[in-house]
């Protein structure tokens, strides 16, 4: 009885350590139907000596997210594939291929090689996880000048 028992807990302890961050992180995007609405970004331009915000603008209703768990060789270091649905100004849906990396902690989001449409500039690069809800998530990404001065400071907002 000892012994299965201790077969078990190691069973367990196994699994849990097989699978890492960034699995289960992906595991938590793609719950459901894996589609999250990109509810807001928020746009902060800063002046020349990145500590002073000159102007500040709002996009809502950007579009949705769709986070796939996908069983590729990326998939072994974690980079999954996400569809960008991108409104433009009439209303009509843009859909863009890319790729995902999420650990929890950051998001970036790149352009699938594979893909013939470009992903959305305004979403590449490594986003900071700032709030890890359940249903909401917000994240920052920084854009700086060559000089390493911050320039723009864009937060997105996504819900589920």
């Amino acid at each position: 009885m000892r012994t299965a028992l201790t077969a078990i807990i190691g069973i367990m302890l196994l699994s849990m350590t097989s699978c890492d961050k960034g699995d289960i992180e992906i595991r938590k995007m793609t719950r459901g139907d894996g589609i999250w609405s990109i509810e807001s970004i928020k746009y902060d331009t800063f002046d020349v000596s990145g500590t002073n915000v000159v102007s500040t603008y709002t996009w809502s209703n950007v579009g949705e997210l769709t986070f796939f768990s996908s069983p590729t060789t990326n998939a072994l270091y974690d980079h999954h594939l996400v569809v960008a649905a991108i409104f433009d100004t009439s209303g009509a849906e843009l859909n863009n291929p890319g790729d995902v990396y999420y650990d929890g902690d950051r998001m970036h989001f790149g352009e699938d090689p594979d893909a013939n449409h470009n992903f959305p500039d305004f979403l590449e690069g490594t986003w900071t996880v700032l709030e890890d809800k359940r249903r909401e998530k917000v994240l920052t990404f920084h854009e700086v000048t060559l000089a390493g001065v911050l320039s723009v400071k864009r937060t997105m907002t996504l819900k589920q």
